[in-house]
């Protein structure tokens, strides 16, 4: 989708609780995501993975820096 890049941003910020603890998690090869989190002031801070069946899908967290 051509707007996903501009929306995504807007969708983040949507998110974000008033209070507490929270990151986001995402696959580690989906570069644009990884790129939007970046600009936002997102640093990562833990590798993980997710797992679903014999699929295991690297992944990143990021929180706010």
């Amino acid at each position: 989708v051509p707007s996903y890049e501009e929306a995504l941003p807007e969708m983040i910020n949507a998110l974000i609780p008033n209070e507490g603890d929270y990151y986001f998690e995402v696959s580690a090869s989906d570069g644009m995501k990884i790129g939007i989190l970046e600009k936002l002031g997102y640093s990562e801070y833990e590798k993980g993975e997710y797992k679903h069946g014999a699929v295991i899908l690297p992944t990143v967290k990021y929180k706010k820096a």
